[in-house]
This record gives structure tokens, sequence and C-alpha cells, in this order.
């Protein structure tokens, strides 16, 4: 079924579509613009129809759009939802996987749709490529393997922190590896640009958008970013800039982000726990990926290395990219633990067989002591005797070596990371 089209570069979400269409009527793929929902899902396609290309056939003939080889790809299908319950409907009739694919960079209301799809659709997430996907992790450490209790054949990262800086900033979308490093640096700011100007625009769920508070509203989310920051400290941010914005308005501005996958959210960890502390259940809020966070900024690499502050967030936001690409490909999900006394692991990879690991982000070397203790003292705090203890404790770094400390905490660079 597989087709490998003329300069595609290979997915870790490959393995999952391909399973998805053995088992199921439809695959939904949804992620942000850009970002290769499309390239890699005429990959697994036999034939297409591209609703951008022609609204009008697509509403008023909905059964003739979807007739075609399957799997048949049916691109940006949000454009005309009509073609989400037919397809659900012919899925029934034929009782048969892989019919087709569904591609979607925004998502649609109830009120759009008859039927939810459940049981005949399955959704799977696309993001940006990881640093493993476009070449720049050399895959030493397999999170598949800590998990398996695997330990760290010490290696050498031969990424320098230049290097990773520049990747954060140029991003992972796929079309940015086969240009010039002048060219490629334009590709996230002028991203940001037209999405402010036309998509967030055209697509607003709710009051008209202020084109000029929204550009400070996502400021104000990349300067919060791989933050639990509430809405009201971004709103505030924006108020000191603009004078005013109100709660509504805000909400809107965050729906719509949300919505067509430009702002994401990393959920917390709910764990039972053996003090009596609370668990903070606000998300830690990131960018689609983390060079729009620092375009939105006007972030060079340059000027990110004069800035360690605002690069550790910027860096975490991107091992949190990369995190879930290689958490998906092993059915886990990413997490963060926050209590009520401020104490914080960055991110907790649960899977869904019930293990789980606990990693700290930290730009360089100088707090790998102190986080190798933080990190066992998360595990003192949460009650092992139902979820388990940790597969492994890790810190993700920018540094130039991989291996594991006498106390059993894996230090991974994040450019020696793999699924």
């Amino acid at each position: 079924m597989s087709k490998e089209h003329q300069g595609y570069i290979p997915r870790l979400v490959d393995k999952h579509i391909s399973l998805q269409l053995k088992t199921m009527g439809a695959v939904l793929i949804e992620g942000p613009k850009w970002c290769g929902k499309t390239r890699t899902s005429l990959q697994h396609s036999e034939s297409v129809f591209y609703t951008t290309d022609n609204r009008e056939l697509a509403r008023n003939l909905p059964n003739q759009v979807l007739e075609g080889d399957v799997p048949r790809l049916i691109d940006e299908w949000q454009l005309e939802p009509v073609l989400w319950d037919r397809a659900r409907r012919i899925v029934d009739e034929r009782a048969a996987p892989g019919q087709f694919i569904f591609t979607g960079s925004s998502t649609s209301t109830a009120k759009e749709t008859a039927h939810s799809g459940v049981g005949r659709f399955a959704p799977v997430r696309m993001g940006t490529l990881s640093l493993f996907e476009s070449g720049e992790s050399n895959g030493a450490v397999s999170l598949a393997d800590l998990f398996d209790g695997k330990a760290i054949t010490f290696q050498e990262n031969t990424a320098s922190l230049e290097s990773v800086v520049w990747a954060l900033c140029r991003g992972g979308w796929p079309a940015t590896l086969n240009l010039d490093t002048e060219a490629a640096s334009l590709v996230a700011p002028n991203y940001v640009n037209l999405m402010q100007q036309n998509e967030f625009t055209s697509s607003s769920k709710g009051a008209p958008l202020d084109v000029q508070k929204l550009q400070l509203f996502i400021q104000g989310l990349a300067r919060n970013t791989a933050q639990a920051t509430s809405l009201s400290t971004i709103i505030s941010d924006v108020r000191e800039r603009a004078g005013t914005l109100a709660r509504a308005t805000a909400e809107n501005y965050l729906n719509n982000l949300k919505s067509v996958f430009f702002a994401v959210e990393q959920p917390s960890w709910n764990v039972s726990l053996r003090s009596k502390a609370a668990l903070r259940q606000m998300p830690k809020r990131h960018l689609a990926d983390p060079s729009l966070a620092a375009a939105a900024l006007g972030a060079t690499p340059e000027k990110l290395l004069k800035d360690y502050r605002t690069l550790g967030h910027l860096f975490e936001s991107l091992c949190y990219r990369d995190m879930c690409a290689y958490a998906h490909a092993i059915n886990a999900s990413v997490l963060y633990y926050r209590d009520s006394n401020n104490f914080e692991v960055d991110q907790i990879v649960a899977t869904a067989d019930g293990r789980w690991a606990a990693l700290e982000v930290k730009l360089g070397t100088e707090q790998i002591d102190e986080t190798a203790k933080q990190l066992s003292e998360l595990v003192e705090k949460v009650d092992t005797r139902h979820i388990g203890e940790p597969s492994f404790l890790g810190i993700l770094y920018s540094g130039q070596y991989a291996y594991t400390r006498d106390d059993g905490v894996h230090v991974i660079p994040l450019s020696c990371l793999r699924p």
C-alpha cells in the first residue's frame, strides 16, 4: 500500500497510520498546517481528493467525491463537513477497514457533523518533525529501551548547542530542510504573520478578531511557553501593551489558536500522592513548534544564545515537541507534575500499560546533581503502592554526553534521543 514519493521524509507516525488502516474504517490525521499531513497521507493512500480545489463539488456531490480506490485521501475535509457524515455511512455499508484517510488543519464543532465518528474513525495527531526525523538526533538512546530497563551505553553527542538552537528557530517544518539558512530562517516568521492576518480572522468562532491584539496575545503565549500560566496572566501581559482586553475576547483568541493546532497544551499528571499537597490542574502551554514562539518574540539564534532564560523555556518546548513524537510511537503520553508546594517535574511519560517515567529538562550541565535529587524527591511524593516505581528517571539537556549516573538517573542529550 505504502508508496515512497520523491523526497518524502519518513515519519514516526507512519507505522501507526498503517496499523490503524488495518483496523478501522477510516483514519483522521490532524495537526498544524504545513507539518506534513498531506505528504504523509499520500504514502498510505491509493487515490486523493483535495477539498480546497473544489469545495462546490464536495458540498453538492459528496458521494462522488468519496468514490475512488481505497484508502482514499480526503484532504482538509473540515472545509465541507458533509463529507464526514457521508464517509461514516460508507464505512458502515462497506464494513471493511482502510476506506478513508481524512486530514484536517482545524477542528470541527459538534454542530457541523451529525456523528462523532466513534468506532469508524481512528484519530491520529501529527506534529512537526522531531530532531530524530530531521536527522539531527543520532538516535543513540531509545525511549522504548529505557522503559524496558536497558542501560545507556556511554555516547558522545556531536551536536553543538548552536546547532540545537538553530534547529529550534528553524522549526520542524519538512520543507525547510531543503532550504539554505537565510531562506529557512524566514519560514516561521512568515507562518506566524500569515496565520495572524488570515487564518485566525477567517476561522474565528465568536467575536471578530483584532489582529493587533491577537498578535500581542500570541506574544504573551510565546513569553510564557512551557509554563503553567493562567489566562489572566496572558491578559495582563496584553493589557500592558494594548490597554484593554476582555476575558471573553482572550478566551476566543485561545480557542481559535487551539482549533487550528497553533497552540497546544501539556496536561498535568493526575496521580495519587503520599503527602497532603494538592495537584495543580492548569496545563502548560506551548505553540505547535518552538520556532513559532521564537518568531513571535523576534528571537534569532544569536539573540537566544545571549538570553539563556528565554532559551531555557524554548528548549523545554523543543523537548516537549520531540518527546510527544517519541512517546506516541510507543503508545505513551507526555504530562507534567506540579503540586501546591510549587514542586514541579517537566515531563511525565506515561504508557498505556501503566508504566511511567519522569524527566527534567535542563539547558546546561550546572544543575545536574540538584536535578537528580529533585527526581528522587518526586518518587518519594507519589504513591508508588498504587502506580508502581518509575521505569526510569532522566534529565534531558543540550550537553555532550549520554550516560547513566551512579544513582541510576539517565542524562540524555536531546540530540541523542529516539522512540
